[in-house]
């Protein structure tokens, strides 16, 4: 969880900066909003219970390893979900590491003899 922490620290730096500036060029103003998206909204993507990002790692976590087949398929089906919605809105990249990270959450579960116990 450090690093979500971290990015939303930077992220209210940065918008307490942009508070401070009013008539800032048009360069940094980009900058500003540049910084303001990475570090708020792919800090929030990051925390969706997907693994391997960083809120799959805290579920995983909470559960512990013996409800690890629940972190998988709740990954799998969010993940899942998003790469459809995603797809449906025309938002290819999205959609292609979506559907990565399902495979991801799939190939993670654990295996006896090539069939995931349940």
């Amino acid at each position: 969880a450090a690093g979500p922490l971290a990015g939303f620290l930077a992220g209210l730096l940065i918008l307490g900066a942009d508070m401070l500036v009013r008539d800032e060029p048009r360069l940094l103003r980009m900058a500003i909003h540049d910084g303001l998206y990475v570090n708020f909204v792919w800090t929030i993507v990051n925390l969706l219970p997907i693994q391997p990002l960083d809120g799959g790692q805290i579920l995983r976590e909470i559960l512990g390893p013996r409800r690890i087949q629940i972190t998988v398929w709740i990954g799998f089906v969010l993940a899942g979900g998003l790469c459809l919605w995603t797809f449906s809105i025309e938002m290819y990249f999205s959609s292609f590491m979506l559907a990565y990270l399902a495979y991801l959450n799939v190939s993670r579960a654990p295996v006896d003899g090539g069939v995931v116990k349940q």
